[in-house]
């Protein structure tokens, strides 16, 4: 398989997912599926869990009009 077909079905690929999901917002069938992440005060989060609940949740309100 030459170098250059590979770069093509790549490219193929990637535009094939770019486009799969970008359906309107919450319209999504992820939508349906996530929720955003609400800890509790007694969870205790390191720095790290909570700038991923952060990014988790801010993507959902971005892709899915989540509300805060």
């Amino acid at each position: 398989m030459s170098a250059r077909w590979k770069i093509s079905l790549l490219g193929c690929l990637l535009i094939g997912s770019m486009t799969s999901c970008q359906s309107g917002v919450g319209t999504d069938s992820a939508c349906l599926s996530f929720k955003p992440i609400r800890p509790s005060s007694a969870d205790v989060l390191t720095e790290g869990t909570a700038r991923q609940v952060l990014e988790h949740n801010l993507t959902g309100a971005a892709l899915c009009d989540w509300q805060p």
